[in-house]
C-alpha cells in the first residue's frame, strides 16, 4: 500500500486493488496545474537519480592507464585519457547544474558528495600530470646535459638521490 499527499489536499491511498475509477473519483482534473507540478518534479527527480546511477556505474569501473615514462622503461607514468578527462569535466558541470535545480532536495546529499569527489579527483589528477611534466623537464635538464650536471653539481646530486629513492619505492 502506498499513500500520497499533494499540494491539492487530496489524499490518495494506493493499493494493489486501486482502479482507474478510484482515481477518477478524486477529481484530480480540477487540480491540473498542481498535478503537472508534481509530475514534473517526479520526472526531474527520476532524471537526477538515473544520472547519479550512471556516475556510480562509470566511476566505479574506471581505471587509470599507465605507460612507461618517455625515455624510461623502468618508471610508469599516468597516461592522459581524453575520454576520462572529458567525462570528469562533463560530470562536474552536470552536478553543478543539479545543485542549482529546484528539484535537488531529495538528492542534495548525493549530489554534494559526488561533486566533492569529482572536484577532488580533478585536482589530484591535474597535480599528478603537473608533477610528471615538471619531473620530465628536470630529467631532461639535469640528466640530458653533462655540462649542466657539472655546473649544478648539488642540484644534480639531489635529483639523482630523489630519483633513486622513487625507483626503490615504485
Amino acid at each position: 500500500m502506498s499513500e500520497f499527499g499533494s499540494a491539492t489536499g487530496v489524499k490518495i491511498i494506493m493499493t494493489d486493488e486501486t482502479q482507474l475509477k478510484d482515481l477518477l473519483a478524486l477529481n484530480l482534473h480540477k487540480f491540473e496545474d498542481e498535478v503537472k507540478n508534481i509530475v514534473d518534479k517526479a520526472d526531474k527527480e527520476e532524471q537526477m537519480g538515473k544520472a547519479i546511477a550512471e556516475y556510480h556505474k562509470f566511476w566505479d569501473t574506471s581505471d587509470f592507464v599507465f605507460e612507461p615514462a618517455p625515455n624510461r622503461k623502468d618508471v610508469q607514468v599516468i597516461k592522459t585519457d581524453p575520454i576520462l578527462m572529458e567525462t570528469l569535466e562533463d560530470n562536474q558541470v552536470q552536478l553543478q547544474n543539479m545543485m542549482q535545480s529546484r528539484f535537488v532536495d531529495h538528492f542534495r546529499g548525493e549530489v554534494t558528495e559526488w561533486l566533492h569527489k569529482l572536484t577532488t579527483a580533478d585536482s589530484v589528477i591535474q597535480m599528478w600530470f603537473d608533477a610528471q611534466r615538471q619531473w620530465s623537464n628536470l630529467e631532461n635538464i639535469f640528466l640530458g646535459s653533462e655540462d649542466l650536471r657539472k655546473r649544478l653539481k648539488e642540484d644534480s646530486k639531489r635529483l639523482i638521490r630523489v630519483e633513486k629513492l622513487f625507483c626503490l619505492i615504485s
